[in-house]
């Protein structure tokens, strides 16, 4: 069987969410960039020296480059999640990394306990489990030890890696209600259950 991601058809049911990084993160950001200048233009005021200035306008340029990247960056890691009857669950960060399950692969979808706001990113978090993280509301998704089996042996091809984790913790808007909406989509759509 192939399970390659198929274009989106019009479904009644579809789920989508979009989780974008919470304030703590950008809080924190800003926060040690701050301290870091405050330091810096300290430092520059005490020690007289005479080419200061130009130091300090340098510094000054570093830390301001420095905040844009991390905003960036943090701005990136945006996790979008879309569920269809036909395709699946589809989970992605940013543009760049991408997982779609078969409904045949999850054993089941709960809410989980919430994480911290400053969870931002993919993450490997050990122990069989990736991440999508945009903040603090999660959803669990565990994947079926037998399809994971089938997958890594080659009776089953998906798109992308071959390798499926455990459980894949995904940012989502209410949770609690996504995943009910989304345990509903599995049970009416996997054969499995």
């Amino acid at each position: 069987m192939d399970y390659s991601h198929h274009s989106p058809a019009a479904d009644p049911d579809a789920v989508s969410t979009l989780s974008q990084p919470e304030r703590p993160a950008y809080v924190f950001i800003y926060g040690l960039l701050g301290f870091s200048a405050l330091i810096v233009l300290t430092v520059f005021l005490l020690v007289p020296e005479e080419s200061g200035l130009a130091g300090l306008v340098l510094t000054f340029s570093v830390i301001g480059t420095s905040a844009l990247l991390c905003t960036v960056l943090v701005k990136a890691c945006v996790v979008h999640l879309e569920a269809t009857a036909e395709d699946g669950l589809t989970m992605s960060m940013g543009h760049v990394v991408s997982r779609n399950l078969p409904w045949e692969a999850i054993a089941s979808i709960e809410e989980a306990p919430h994480g911290g706001s400053f969870d931002v990113g993919w993450k490997l978090m050990g122990g069989g489990r990736i991440g999508y993280l945009a903040g603090s509301e999660t959803l669990l998704v565990k994947i079926r030890p037998e399809f994971r089996q089938a997958v890594r042996s080659g009776e089953i091809s998906i798109g992308g890696s071959p390798r499926l984790a455990e459980w894949y913790y995904v940012s989502a808007p209410d949770a609690g209600r996504v995943a009910a909406q989304l345990e509903q989509l599995r049970t009416r759509n996997s054969p499995a259950s």
